[in-house]
């Protein structure tokens, strides 16, 4: 375009990438950025120089870009930025891909309002961070040893420094993690470990509080006992005490025991029982340890793994049920209780019938028909035709139709949302020759003018050569065009 600057570059022989994106209202571009990128590629097809030209307003800006360890990436939304203050977002990184620098500039080419810059060892391991956000500061930093292990941490901002120090034994367990605010202790953790390396005891130490937890383990490895006990300023303490016990077919059962004064009298019990899966079929909670159960959670699964039971229970009267049923792979029922959406106490269900290429979807409310939906397929598996019977009275208030190619891929919908037999609002898509999506349009109100719309256009080589979309910002549309000039 006229409104931009021409681009020089060095002339070795090696090609070009021109890209040139624009936001567009009723075909004029308004005073909105609009942006060139020229990608220079060296003999090796890799980005040499990246000069990024931009217009905002009567304000053209040159940014030129020259890969040092690693080279600029635009971030998406790429070349164009379509938010209500122009500028660009750029990504810096390194060799092996990783992200050294990452910025927003919003006005002045000297200015970054947004900077995070980051550092990385011969290993690969994060050891600084520097981020940038406005006026706000803050700089992180680790230090790891000879095997790998983090053993400082620093995080520095607002004008305070919190440290964390990690110590390990001669295993390489963790055995002391210290953290400090501005040279002051504020907290620790310890743990202990068996010959094993499991976990026996962990204690741990903040603004006055302690918390300790001790494990007792089988022979087999198994956690057969779990005491935790919390300590606050003035005395208060909770003390709960888990029991386990492991039975032949993989599962457990824990029972926990929860003392909250410490004077030895339980004052909550909970009783779970977990599968060999790791799924919970039984949960018991007993608020007041009374032995009476006040809160229970069942689940049930057949033998594909399929939940097919779910019930809470609150003294003993359900506040919550849900069935699955299956006819070998197919989900032919399953009910709710309480009904989705009802405020009383109603039973909603839901039953589905195949018949050859038509699936029927029934829903009741205590029994009473409440919607019918008819899907029909076609031969791979795809919905076709929709009817939707929104209060079963035999007389269809929406319907939906779709059209698929032979590679299965959709090309049009379009929707009757009251059944009165017009099109309401219509999908159509259109897919090049390599199978990408070249064409999408949505009329949302069927007055058969598309509301949005994209477009795609690639070359014999699939690479993008235009693109556009309506609307990109504020009723504007976007459009680039990328010229490879190597051919």
């Amino acid at each position: 375009p006229a409104d931009l600057e021409p681009v020089t570059l060095p002339d070795d022989g090696a090609c070009d990438v021109r890209r040139t994106a624009r936001l567009e209202t009723e075909g004029v571009r308004p005073e909105a950025p609009a942006c060139r990128v020229t990608e220079h590629l060296d003999a090796q097809g890799c980005v040499a120089v990246r000069v990024r030209t931009t217009v905002e307003g009567l304000v053209t800006r040159t940014m030129t870009e020259v890969p040092g360890e690693g080279f600029w990436v635009p971030q998406p939304p790429s070349f164009v930025d379509t938010t209500p203050h122009p500028g660009v977002e750029l990504r810096r990184v390194d060799a092996e891909g990783r992200e050294v620098e990452w910025r927003q500039d919003f006005e002045a080419p000297a200015r970054s309002d947004n900077r995070r810059v980051q550092t990385w060892s011969a290993a690969g391991e994060l050891t600084r961070r520097e981020m940038w956000w406005g006026d706000a500061h803050s700089l992180e930093r680790w230090v790891f040893d000879d095997e790998g292990r983090e053993v400082r941490m620093e995080h520095s901002s607002d004008g305070t420094l919190h440290v964390v120090e990690t110590a390990y034994d001669g295993e390489g367990q963790m055995v002391l993690r210290r953290a400090l605010r501005d040279g002051v202790e504020v907290g620790t953790t310890s743990w202990t470990y068996d010959h094993a390396g499991r976990v026996v005891s962990q204690v741990e130490e903040s603004d006055g509080r302690v918390e300790r937890v001790n494990h007792v383990y089988d022979l087999e490895g198994r956690e057969l006992e779990r005491w935790w006990r919390r300590d606050e300023i003035g005395g208060a303490s909770i003390v709960e005490h888990h029991t386990f016990e492991h039975r032949a077919d993989g599962s457990h059962v824990e029972v926990v025991e929860q003392d909250r004064g410490d004077d030895g009298v339980i004052e909550l019990r909970v009783r779970v029982i977990r599968d060999a899966e790791g799924r919970e079929p039984l949960f018991e909670r007993d608020d007041d340890a009374d032995g009476q159960v006040d809160t229970r959670r069942v689940q049930q699964w057949d033998e594909a793994g399929r939940m097919v039971l779910w019930e809470n229970t609150r003294d003993g009267v359900v506040t919550l049920r849900r069935t699955w049923t299956f006819d070998g792979d197919e989900q032919i029922e399953q009910t709710s209780f309480p009904a989705p959406a009802q405020d009383d106490r109603r039973t909603w269900r839901e039953t589905r019938a195949v018949d050859g290429d038509t699936e029927t979807l029934r829903t009741f409310i205590d029994d009473a028909p409440e919607t019918v939906t008819v899907r029909r397929l076609n031969v791979e598996g795809e919905v076709v035709d929709e009817t939707v019977d929104t209060d079963a009275d035999g007389v269809v208030d929406q319907r939906t139709t779709q059209r698929f190619d032979s590679e299965g891929r959709l090309v049009e919908r379009a929707v009757d949302g009251d059944g009165d037999g017009a099109v309401d609002a219509r999908l159509q898509q259109v897919v090049d020759a390599s199978g990408e999506l070249a064409y999408s349009a949505s009329d949302d109100d069927g007055d058969g003018t598309p509301e949005r719309w994209t477009r795609t256009v690639r070359d014999a080589s699939g690479r993008v050569v235009f693109e556009a979309s309506f609307p990109a910002f504020e009723g504007a549309a976007f459009r680039a065009v990328t010229d490879y000039a190597c051919d």
